[in-house]
């Protein structure tokens, strides 16, 4: 009884203790005491199918018992390879024990779930203050009834203390860090473990709580105020522990190679490591929210830089063979993207970006920035010595890599448009105008790549391929306002002009532009602005900015892509074939390039950029073709690089199908070269290169049938129609008259791409373009008076080039050692001779066009003789008696045709023989003409057959009046001995018949001799003084006592003529 008594008295005891219990202690009790239940209840179930086992009951939970446990033997056996059937006894003994442990974990967390989902009476519902001690102890690791903290016994946590988010940020959290029960490391690892745990829970963005899984609800603004505060003091201790009287790290933020601070790597290694992206997103995101709302810029500055540093370091050495580091990196930017006040702050001074402070050359920046590095990729023969090794095999080969590589290339450049674009759509103008200076920097840095003779200041710069990727993203940001001609047509007008205006003193542009002239500035002469605008068009600025790079890039397309590789390629497949091994060496530079410049993206966002360039242009140009302000102040710039690109696009077929952008461009290009309203005539001459787009000639030898929709270009636009004879004659003067006439090369290249454009045009577009040649003529007499004059001069010169040509050659080959000795001279001769024989057959053939079309325009007084000329001396080297020392033996090979010359010839005499004046010119020629070579001439067309019968006999009609002019001629040319000196031209001793005289040297000669004179050259030919036509002084006294002496000059001659026939009869 006393024992009894005894009993109730300590159970009492127990029961007033429990209810002295916390509702929280209460709850763990409670839990613990139903898991002690569940692991009795899951042993004597177990024992109970142990004993089944053993009499073999053949009851379903039995079978699946069994089955299951097969299932786990399976498994076993393929992780731990144990799949030998001599295994002994004890093995499987193992192996059945370990089954049955993993059987019983299983079925205590089965009857978990199931005690969770089940409505128990005897669940206790935890108030909120309960679900933040029980949650608060679980995340920091805390036992306030032992007195533990992260594992560890501790006299700063009072016992049975309530653990509270106020109570940790107030007073627990500070004596944690700086106690001395755990290291520094310790303590630091300790947080970032908390950082990681406190993140596992559900946020919604409209409720006020927060769900803790596992455990209840919490206020949101508790759960935010100690996750930012774990936050915070992270990264206190990173930066700052000095405030804690931790040991300080450090470390230089402006030297890559300083990684002192060990606990910015620690953190950085588990969390902010790109790599670890996936497994610390959530926790990732709440640090960013951290740094972008209640971090200040100077400290975000300083822990993003100790992150991007680590980071850098991993793309060091990321090859396009694998993307998944610099992928990585991207996401993790793209996630910091979403957060403008951090990128504010980090895009002009970060290890991401760039430490432009610190940055004085291009290359600095693709070293010691992570975009830079990732921009880097590339296949370009001119970033790395080992790039044309990834191209091997033969073309075919070659061009599955090519493919290869230049997916990987762009899906990056993509990735960082992308981050590009998200940066550019925050609202912020600080932010924006950040973006703008980061990409106005980085140009800056790489402006020395234009230098193509200052090797040294382009390996400065950052790589031609990083910078053809940046060049490429920025024309993906800007391409979405110019897209479609509907875009164009309604955007073109938001331009914000007054920018161009003050280009090249706004400070974004200044540097920029500085060297890039205008297009036209004395014809737009700058206005005082009355009113400065403070806004920022970002349509214009990224105009601008992307002009500029395009700049660049086509600058290096020139020197590096087309003057040393397709260039190269052209005559090595001449000299040694595409078969050879030189031929496979400069396809693999070719395919490097290849992979990009000719990407089917580039090149459309390219040609929508520069026929946009073309048609603002063009848009402040007014009906009557007059420059609008601020026209002449556009950077002169897109007209080179649209001649750069097409060049070399001129290889590729993709661009056929850019038919609008084709269009556009060439209208561009065609008005410049009519009216002159650009003030670089090399850029004017430039303007035939887009057209030769079109050589149908090239497209044919390319098995390419030109589409029928490229007519319209022809015909029915109006721009292209009224200014392309013009232009094509006005450009052709301009480039005698540059310092293109005195480049061979590029002056006859240029002037072949003439030849055959004009000819193109004047026969297969004859309905429309001889009546215009034929007004143009008419209009602009002066203008074609210089073409023609300029042409046949260039008629001459290639002739001679090639007879000069064949008589070495012939010299060399009379004798069989000099030709021995001198083997590579007669190559060289050789391939020289093919070259100028090119241009001299598309000169004939483009002449005589002319002569169908439009005869008169060659017949004026100024050049009429030096046409005449011109054929005769043609037919005299053809014909003559000299004509034997131009046969060599190789004549086919150098494709030289001394018939197809002849017929040409003949067919220029026959289609201006209908002018009588050009007939007597003929046969006053006394160094060429003779009326034996005609007849000779005849002879060789009777036996050859060179032109038709019917042209045959009228050549043979012209002979009959050649013969008769030169009996007229004999008399006109009897001059008394009595003519005045004073009525003779001082420089081809003719009788004048409209004398002038010279304003600086005083000289009197005929007006004609003067023009024909100042037709090649604006000097007095006497003093050489700058002379023009409209410069001369008349002198009609002299003009009249000349007339007088013809006159009578007349009357004596007339009555010659009249004794001579009453003689005859």
């Amino acid at each position: 009884m006393g024992q009894s008594q005894s009993s109730q008295q300590q159970q009492q005891r127990e029961q007033s203790s429990q209810s002295q219990l916390s509702a929280e202690d209460r709850a763990l009790k409670y839990w613990s005491s139903k898991q002690q239940e569940a692991e009795k209840n899951i042993q004597n179930d177990a024992n109970e199918d142990e004993s089944m086992n053993q009499k073999e009951a053949s009851s379903q939970q039995q079978v699946q018992q069994q089955q299951h446990q097969y299932q786990k033997v399976n498994q076993i056996e393929e992780k731990e390879e144990l799949v030998s059937h001599d295994q002994s006894g004890s093995q499987q003994f193992i192996k059945q024990e370990i089954i049955q442990q993993q059987v019983q974990d299983e079925q205590i967390e089965q009857y978990f779930e199931n005690q969770v989902k089940e409505p128990q009476n005897e669940m206790i519902q935890l108030t909120p203050e309960e679900v933040e001690h029980v949650w608060l102890s679980k995340i920091f690791k805390i036992d306030s009834n032992n007195q533990v903290m992260n594992d560890k016994m501790v006299d700063f946590i009072p016992k049975d203390k309530r653990i509270t988010v106020q109570y940790l940020i107030d007073e627990l959290c500070y004596q944690f860090l700086t106690c001395t029960q755990f290291k520094e490391q310790e303590k630091f690892e300790y947080l970032m473990e908390v950082l990681t745990n406190i993140t596992d829970v559900s946020i919604s963005d409209q409720a006020t709580i927060v769900n803790i899984i596992g455990a209840g609800n919490m206020e949101k603004t508790k759960y935010f105020e100690i996750l930012n505060y774990v936050q915070g003091q992270l990264i206190t201790c990173i930066l700052y522990p000095e405030g804690l009287e931790w040991q300080k790290f450090d470390e230089d933020p402006n030297r890559v190679d300083d990684k002192r601070n060990l606990r910015a790597t620690n953190f950085y290694d588990l969390i902010f490591n790109s790599n670890q992206l996936l497994f610390c997103e959530r926790v990732v995101i709440n640090l960013l929210e951290y740094l972008n709302s209640k971090v200040s810029a100077d400290d975000v500055q300083k822990f993003m830089d100790l992150m991007f540093k680590r980071e850098l370091e991993l793309n060091a050495n990321w090859t396009l063979d694998l993307l998944d580091q610099p992928q990585m990196t991207l996401k993790l930017l793209l996630k910091i993207a979403d957060y403008p006040n951090i990128i504010e702050v980090i895009l002009m001074n970060s290890w991401a970006f760039g430490k432009f402070k610190l940055m004085q050359i291009g290359k600095q920046f693709q070293n010691y920035s992570i975009i830079g590095r990732i921009l880097s990729g590339s296949c370009f023969y001119t970033d790395s010595a080992t790039a044309l090794n990834k191209f091997t095999g033969d073309y075919s080969s070659m061009t599955i890599l090519r493919d290869r590589y230049r997916t990987r290339i762009f899906k990056l450049n993509d990735e960082v448009c992308d981050l590009f674009t998200k940066i550019l759509k925050h609202k912020s103008d600080v932010l924006k105008r950040n973006f703008y200076n980061f990409i106005s920097t980085i140009i800056t840095l790489n402006l020395n790549l234009e230098k193509q003779f200052n090797q040294a200041l382009q390996q400065q710069c950052s790589s031609p391929g990083m910078v053809f990727n940046l060049h490429y993203v920025l024309l993906k940001m800007f391409n979405p306002w110019i897209d479609t001609q509907e875009k164009i047509n309604s955007r073109i007008k938001n331009i914000q002009t007054q920018m161009i205006i003050v280009l090249k003193e706004h400070p974004l542009f200044a540097t920029l532009y500085q060297n890039i002239d205008l297009l036209a500035p004395d014809l737009t002469p700058l206005q005082e602005l009355q009113e400065l605008e403070t806004r920022m068009d970002p349509m214009t600025i990224m105009f601008l900015l992307t002009q500029r790079i395009n700049h660049i890039v086509a600058t290096n397309i020139d020197q590096f892509y087309y003057n040393r590789v397709l260039s190269k390629l052209r005559d090595i497949a001449q000299q040694y074939g595409q078969e050879s091994p030189q031929f496979r060496d400069v396809l693999k530079l070719k395919m490097s390039f290849d992979a990009q410049i000719l990407h089917p993206k580039t090149i459309t966002n390219t040609m929508q950029f520069l026929s946009f360039s073309s048609q603002l242009a063009l848009s402040m140009v007014d009906e009557n073709d007059k420059p609008k302000y601020p026209y002449g102040l556009l950077p002169s710039s897109f007209v080179y690089d649209t001649h750069s690109f097409f060049v070399v696009y001129n290889y590729n077929d993709e661009i056929l199908k850019h038919s609008n952008e084709l269009e556009k461009c060439c209208e561009f290009a065609i008005f410049a070269m009519n009216t002159r309203n650009m003030t670089n005539p090399h850029l004017r001459i430039k303007g035939i290169e887009l057209f030769h787009i079109f050589d149908q000639g090239r497209m044919n030898r390319r098995g390419i049938v030109q589409p029928q929709s490229y007519d319209f270009i022809f015909r029915y636009n109006e721009i292209i129609e009224k200014h392309m004879i013009g232009g094509l004659l006005k450009v052709f003067i301009d480039c005698e008259r540059t310092g293109e006439g005195n480049q061979f090369y590029e002056k006859f290249n240029f002037r072949y791409q003439f030849c055959k454009l004009i000819r193109f045009l004047l026969e297969k577009h004859r309905d429309r373009y001889n009546s215009l040649l034929t007004q143009t003529v008419e209009k602009e007499k002066e203008m074609f008076l210089a073409f023609a004059n300029y042409y046949l001069n260039d008629m001459i010169f290639l002739l001679d080039e090639c007879l000069s040509r064949m008589k070495r050659m012939k010299n060399i080959e009379s004798n069989q050692q000099e030709f021995i000795d001198n083997k590579q001279e007669y190559l060289k001769i050789q391939s020289e001779l093919k070259t100028f024989t090119i241009f001299l057959q598309e000169y004939y053939k483009n002449i005589q066009v002319f002569s169908e079309v439009q005869p008169e325009a060659f017949l004026t007084d100024e050049i009429r003789d030096k046409l005449a000329n011109n054929l005769n001396y043609t037919l005299e080297q053809l014909n003559g008696k000299q004509a034997v020392q131009y046969k060599i033996q190789s004549l086919e090979s150098v494709n030289f045709d001394p018939k197809l010359i002849m017929g040409n010839v003949i067919e220029l005499y026959i289609n201006f023989s209908q002018n009588e004046k050009f007939l007597m010119q003929v046969v006053k020629d006394d160094r060429c003409f003779s009326i034996e070579l005609f007849q000779v001439t005849i002879n060789l067309l009777d036996k050859h057959q060179i032109i038709p019968y019917e042209r045959i006999q009228q050549f043979r009609d012209l002979i009959f009046k050649l013969q008769e002019q030169e009996e007229k001629q004999k008399i006109i040319n009897q001059l008394p001995d009595d003519v005045p000196d004073e009525f003779l031209d001082p420089l081809c001793y003719s009788l004048m018949t409209d004398p002038v005289k010279l304003p600086h040297s005083n000289v009197v000669l005929d007006r004609l001799t003067i023009k024909k004179q100042l037709l090649n050259q604006q000097v007095d030919p006497f003093d050489r003084t700058p002379l023009t036509i409209e410069m001369v002084i008349e002198q009609p006294e002299l003009k009249q006592r000349i007339a007088k002496f013809i006159e009578n000059l007349e009357k004596k001659k007339n009555k010659q003529q009249i004794k001579i026939v009453q003689e005859e009869s």
